[in-house]
C-alpha cells in the first residue's frame, strides 16, 4: 500500500490539481478541479490535497463552521466537502486510506472539533462504502437539500484512533 499524506493546498499545486481526471459522475457529486480551485480565498473553507507516494491524487475541502449551517450536526462539528480521488488511481484502496488519514489529521488540525460530518449522494454507493470502510457512521438520516438529490448524512469521531 502506498503512503498517503494530506496537506493544505499551496499555489504551486495548481497545475497538478488541474491535471486530476474525474468522471462526469464524480464531478456531479464532488467538484471539478477547476471548481475546487475557484474562490480559493473565500472565507470559511480550508482546502487540502491528497498525495500518494508524493504524487497529487485528490483533494477535499473542510468547512470549520459546518455545524452553523446544518442542524443535523453536533455543535462544533466540521464538515467535509468535495472529496475526490483522480479516477486513474481509484480501485487501489486510496480512497479509504485517504479518508482514514484525513480523519486522523483533521483531529489535530481542528483541536476544538470532536466530529466531522459529510453528506454523500444516495446514488453514490461506492463513496458511501468508502466512508463506512474508513470509520464513518451512517446516521440513518437523509439530507434533502442537495442539488443532486437525497444524501446520506455520515459522521466520524475526530478524537478516536481508527
Amino acid at each position: 500500500m502506498s503512503m498517503v499524506t494530506i496537506r493544505s493546498v499551496v499555489d504551486s499545486d495548481t497545475p497538478a490539481l488541474l491535471a486530476i481526471q474525474l468522471t462526469p459522475s464524480q464531478v456531479q457529486f464532488a467538484a471539478s478541479p477547476q471548481a475546487f480551485l475557484n474562490n480559493r480565498d473565500s472565507d470559511g473553507v480550508d482546502r487540502y490535497v491528497i498525495e500518494s507516494d508524493g504524487q497529487l491524487v485528490g483533494f477535499f475541502k473542510v468547512e470549520p463552521d459546518f455545524f452553523q449551517q446544518y442542524d443535523f450536526c453536533s455543535h462544533g462539528a466540521i464538515g467535509l466537502r468535495s472529496f475526490a480521488i483522480d479516477n486513474r488511481f481509484q480501485g487501489q484502496g486510496l480512497g479509504t486510506a485517504s479518508v482514514k488519514r484525513m480523519v486522523s489529521q483533521l483531529g489535530d488540525d481542528y483541536p476544538d472539533a470532536k466530529e466531522i460530518y459529510l453528506t454523500v449522494n444516495c446514488r453514490n454507493p461506492a463513496a458511501r462504502m468508502c466512508y463506512l470502510n474508513a470509520g464513518f457512521i451512517d446516521t440513518e438520516q437523509l439530507y434533502l437539500g442537495g442539488p443532486a438529490g437525497p444524501q446520506h448524512i455520515m459522521s466520524a469521531d475526530l478524537k478516536s484512533v481508527l
